[in-house]
């Protein structure tokens, strides 16, 4: 009889085998100069794929444009032990695994996207609280295939606990596995912690809506102040383009794309967009997509 254990510790080391590959077939190219050593590519259009659906888009339906898709959400398994889990129930487990690796292969990453408005508690504060996340999200790793993990804790963060979570997942799976965040505005410990781990982020999507300001003076200060922070490539923005239930900050893609063409004047390097959500993109015929993809990733890139 296989144990449950041994299960763990064969989908786990199956994983870190294929981020090898994944890896050395990612040579050639590389990102841009100063960055960490990390598989993005350039330039990045990137969105929240809801595993709860509303509406449904199963993975393989997802626009080409967007090449960093995240899996939302790990959330608490409500024990308050820092353990997280992932239920999506947009489409079988095995469909869902299979079009995460097609993604990939593709060149199109697939991140697990932790935390949310709705997080369920998330506690990783203990050193007991480090070692139950570790283990419960590279579970989730091991069984999905994710290649990342997004950092979307909207109800208060302890910066090294999470500085060293985030290390010890760049260390066990490689220079390859993306770390990234998507803070809310007035959130200084995300500052804090993007600074303590500037050598191993590789994108920061600061949230400008639901609380955020969409002025545009105010989103490139903002991106001026973090690429100050963390590099300019690795400064993202993120936005929403479509009105949901007490959304705030909408901005329609339009002057989404016109300011990101300001920003890029300001820093050549700058990484990228992000969107809430690629399900809420899909019910405006994914206009977000079809505008900013090809402005952003057509674009040249500053050496």
């Amino acid at each position: 009889m296989v144990t449950s254990a041994a299960v763990v510790l064969a989908l786990v080391v199956a994983t870190v085998c294929w981020y090898g590959s994944a890896g050395r077939k990612n040579g050639g190219g590389g990102p841009p100069s100063g960055s960490v050593s990390s598989s993005l590519p350039p330039r990045v259009v990137s969105g929240y794929w809801q595993a709860w659906g509303n509406p449904r888009i199963e993975l393989h339906e997802v626009p080409a444009q967007y090449n960093l898709i995240f899996a939302a959400f790990a959330v608490a398994d409500g024990a308050g032990t820092g353990r997280v889990r992932f239920d999506q129930e947009v489409q079988p487990r095995a469909s869902f695994i299979a079009d995460v690796d097609a993604l990939q292969r593709a060149g199109r990453r697939v991140s697990l996207s932790v935390g949310g408005a709705e997080d369920g508690g998330i506690e990783i504060t203990s050193r007991a609280q480090v070692k139950a996340f570790l283990a419960s999200v590279g579970e989730i790793i091991g069984l999905y295939h994710f290649t990342g993990v997004d950092w979307d804790l909207e109800h208060g963060i302890d910066r090294r606990s999470i500085a060293d979570v985030s290390r010890q997942l760049k260390a066990q799976y490689g220079p390859q596995f993306l770390i990234t965040m998507a803070p809310m505005q007035n959130q200084p410990d995300y500052e804090d912690l993007a600074v303590e781990i500037q050598d191993i982020i590789d994108m920061v999507n600061p949230q400008f809506y639901n609380g955020g300001q969409p002025n545009r003076r105010y989103i490139l200060d903002e991106a001026r102040r973090w690429a100050a922070k963390v590099g300019a490539d690795r400064v993202g923005m993120g936005f929403m383009t479509v009105q949901a239930d007490q959304a705030t900050g909408v901005l329609p893609p339009s002057e989404v794309a016109a300011t990101w063409r300001d920003v890029v004047r300001l820093l050549p390097r700058a990484r990228g967009l992000m969107t809430w959500s690629i399900n809420l993109d899909s019910t405006s015929g994914y206009r977000f997509a079809s505008t900013c993809g090809p402005l952003v990733r057509g674009g040249p890139v500053a050496d």
